[in-house]
């Protein structure tokens, strides 16, 4: 089990470094580009740390409804040469608000362009409500299926709190994977930043993530 962050723009650089450099982090993902135009600024700073602190790293892409395939995949792919590649997992953001057939069409491409272009499938970032969604939309089904069967999922689904904090129960079942009904491998699970602070000891706004997975296991996720 691995232990990183997610982070973008909206993050203090300066407030966060401090956590990276800490020995319990083992990993960050870092917001890279957004629809088919947009880049995030602190990109590169976050990979020059991650290089630096000997951690593995992430990517993202945020999913736009709004903007054809093929417009964001030469953006993504643009966003993909202008970093270090090596050891990188790429993940695409596919968040409830994009979620029309449209949305979804663009998802499988992406994935296709990934598999055909790197021989690697992207991590797809959801809720788990959004996952749940997928199994109530008979038209969507038999696809998401398909994806399945290559990519593995980064989950957002946070425990409940109690006063704040997350409970010792909730804390250890953190630590698993959770049994989903539904087919695919959650690979990365997103909590709160009240896990964040907990594993860290830092009181800061900062989502948390678990990896499922080995630092050699990591690499089979990665680009070379």
């Amino acid at each position: 089990m691995l232990r990183g962050l997610d982070v973008s723009h909206w993050n203090n650089f300066n407030g966060i470094a401090p956590i990276v450099r800490d020995a319990r982090c083992d990993f960050l993902i870092a917001k890279m580009s957004e629809g088919s135009s947009y880049k995030d600024p602190s990109l590169n700073m976050w990979q020059i740390l991650a290089r630096e602190e000997k951690k593995l790293f992430g990517v993202y892409h945020y999913l736009k409804e709004s903007a054809d395939f093929q417009s964001q995949w030469n953006h993504l792919y643009s966003c993909i040469k202008t970093i270090d590649t090596s050891g990188v997992i790429v993940a695409i953001d596919f968040e409830a608000s994009e979620l029309t057939i449209r949305g979804f069409n663009v998802l499988v491409d992406l994935v296709n362009a990934c598999l055909n272009t790197y021989g690697k499938a992207p991590l797809i970032y959801m809720s788990a409500s959004t996952l749940n969604r997928f199994h109530n939309t008979p038209d969507l089904e038999e696809k998401w299926n398909t994806i399945l069967t290559n990519c593995g999922l980064w989950l957002a689904k946070w425990k409940t709190m109690k006063n704040g904090e997350i409970q010792p129960a909730c804390f250890d079942s953190l630590l698993h994977v959770d049994k989903f009904e539904h087919q695919g491998v959650c690979a990365i699970r997103q909590v709160s930043s009240r896990f964040c602070n907990q594993c860290y000891g830092s009181i800061i706004n900062l989502d948390s993530d678990i990896a499922y997975m080995s630092a050699e296991a990591w690499h089979k996720y990665a680009l070379k």
